[in-house]
């Protein structure tokens, strides 16, 4: 507390103090004879001898009324605060708020909460962005309000400061129609990413580790690159396609819009597939499911696995071996099946019998056939004979009307399912020449396919050689290898799978 002044007239004592901050103002008076009889002191007589220095307008003037009541009353009044200042309003940054989720890294396991999926592999890193949606926005600084100290000396404000935002031109600002703030909006489909200080969204989800329950599953609008191998039991579905630059254990793959490349060993022994529309390349592949729009690709060796292919197989330096491969559009293999003679067997087939959708309606065809032939065994002499239902008696009667109608729904549903089939075959795509063309040797016990029609050799054949199928006249032919032309277009294309 600091003094600023002191006053004396005839009868008072004033003394006026301010606060180390300078925001409270407080005054003292005492009477300098209180024996004097008939004391009376007014408010005005204060305010005179304070005013100035003091800005009169400043004081609480209803506690200088009450110091010169209680004066008057001979009381004794103590300091007491006439003044009090008023500090400085801050004002408020500028601030970017995102509206979707970043991709920011891995998640740890000490990260997650109670809160969290039950699913383990259900993290949500990321949320995706399309081209034209609102991911952010910025606001504007907000000014804060100046103050003054007890005796009206201006007391600035901080300075507000704006937001900072590097954005490259995957992302823009816009003024938002009635609202103070900007809003940043994506130019392209992807995911919101922060690199080396500069915002952008990404078309490439870069994961350049192993992908395993760190992260979870993944389901990006763009197309994904994983440095290290895939864990068991994970889905990673990249609309343009999918690259796995280590090993594939028990994992599934998809891609809608693009390619799946596995540059490592990839196998789905206990689970796990790979579908793509627009192609799918392995190195080695081991009871492995594939299911491809295009064109197929092995780099080395296809080991009991099952493969539908849309476009060609291309494996010209690898081996197949076991298994069950379903071609449309034919296969062009180095080695195909092995000296020990196990079973290989490759289909030829229309577009629509090499999906695996197609396979699950044969499935349940068969399901459902099974099913009318146990009922009619329950039904025994009464499956084809139902008048003779008129002469039995209850239990057994309602039993048997029962499994009849049991049957009979069976067999409605089973009609169903095969005016499917038929559908479906029908709106299939199928060349009138298949080529299966083997570069170095086919084995005894490779099986080739084409409905009833079996090419099946006792010998083994050495290539180069081709393997031609007629579907006009239901024959197979070796001949002189033919090669495959594959146009740029086929290669980039591809038939919807998923």
């Amino acid at each position: 507390m600091k003094t600023l002044f002191r006053k004396e007239s005839e009868k008072l004592l004033i003394i006026v103090s301010l606060s180390e901050d300078e925001m409270k103002l407080f005054i003292e008076v005492s009477v300098k004879d209180p024996h004097l009889h008939d004391l009376l002191v007014e408010k005005g007589e204060i305010l005179q001898m304070i005013s100035p220095p003091l800005d009169s307008a400043r004081l609480d003037h209803d506690i200088i009324k009450d110091i010169a009541e209680r004066l008057s009353r001979k009381e004794t009044t103590g300091e007491r605060r006439i003044a009090k200042g008023r500090g400085a309003s801050p004002g408020r940054d500028g601030k970017i708020l995102w509206l979707i989720k970043p991709y920011r890294g891995e998640l740890g396991m000490s990260q997650r909460t109670t809160n969290d999926s039950v699913d383990i592999r259900e993290l949500h890193l990321f949320d995706n962005v399309v081209t034209g949606a609102i991911v952010g926005r910025i606001y504007p600084p907000h000014l804060g309000e100046n103050g003054e100290t007890a005796l009206g000396k201006p007391i600035k404000a901080q300075s507000s400061k704006p937001a900072t935002l590097k954005i490259d031109k995957t992302l823009i600002k816009i003024a938002a129609k009635e609202h103070e703030y900007e809003e940043i909006v994506a130019q392209q489909d992807g995911v919101l990413v922060e690199q080396a200080g500069i915002w952008k969204i990404a078309d490439v989800l870069k994961i350049s580790k192993d992908l395993d329950l760190r992260f979870g599953n993944l389901d990006f609008i763009g197309s994904i690159e994983i440095s290290g191998d895939v864990s068991p039991g994970l889905l990673v579905k990249g609309v343009k396609g999918v690259r796995v630059s280590g090993n594939l254990q028990h994992a599934y793959l998809t891609s809608t819009s693009g390619q799946v490349i596995v540059d490592g060993f990839a196998t789905g022994d206990q689970g796990g597939h790979i579908v793509a529309t627009k192609g799918v390349q392995v190195s080695v592949a081991h009871k492995l499911m594939i299911e491809s729009g295009s064109l197929v690709t092995i780099k080395k060796a296809a080991l009991d696995c099952v493969i539908r292919s849309q476009g060609v197989i291309f494996a010209q330096n690898a081996q197949i071996v076991g298994g069950r491969i379903l071609l449309v559009a034919g296969a062009d293999i180095g080695i195909l099946g092995n000296d020990a003679g196990i079973n290989t067997e490759l289909v030829i087939c229309s577009s629509v019998e090499a999906t695996s959708d197609f396979t699950k309606l044969l499935s349940e065809i068969a399901s459902h056939m099974k099913a009318v032939e146990l009922v009619e065994l329950h039904l025994g002499p009464y499956a084809h004979k139902s008048s003779r239902i008129s002469n039995l008696k209850d239990p057994l009667r309602k039993k048997i009307e029962v499994l009849l109608e049991k049957r009979d729904l069976l067999s409605r549903s089973l009609g169903v399912l095969e005016e499917r089939r038929k559908k479906l075959l029908s709106d299939g795509l199928s060349d009138q020449i298949v080529r299966v063309n083997i570069r170095k040797v086919l084995y005894p016990g490779v099986v080739i396919r084409a409905g009833e029609d079996l090419f099946s050799p006792k010998d083994m054949i050495k290539g180069p050689v081709s393997i031609e199928y007629s579907r006009e006249s239901h024959t197979f032919e070796s001949k002189p290898i033919v090669e495959f032309e594959i146009s740029k277009d086929l290669k980039k294309g591809g038939r919807n799978v998923t």
